[in-house]
């Protein structure tokens, strides 16, 4: 890592946590996870959400 990301991080870090979209670790956080079709192109769209399932991932209105 060279100064200009470490900058770059450092500046996105603070933006995040006086937005409020990230909180600090001490605060009760969830991870959330996502995916795309589009790691699976090779496949038709069906075996592509086969294989999403497979890996855990569940639909989840964020709503």
């Amino acid at each position: 890592m060279n100064r200009r990301h470490f900058v770059e991080l450092a500046a996105a870090s603070s933006a995040a946590l006086a937005t409020g979209c990230i909180t600090p670790l001490s605060s009760r956080w969830h991870l959330w996870q996502s995916t795309s079709s589009i790691h699976f192109k090779s496949l038709p769209l069906e075996q592509a959400c086969e294989r999403i399932a497979g890996l855990g991932f569940t639909d989840q209105s964020l709503a």
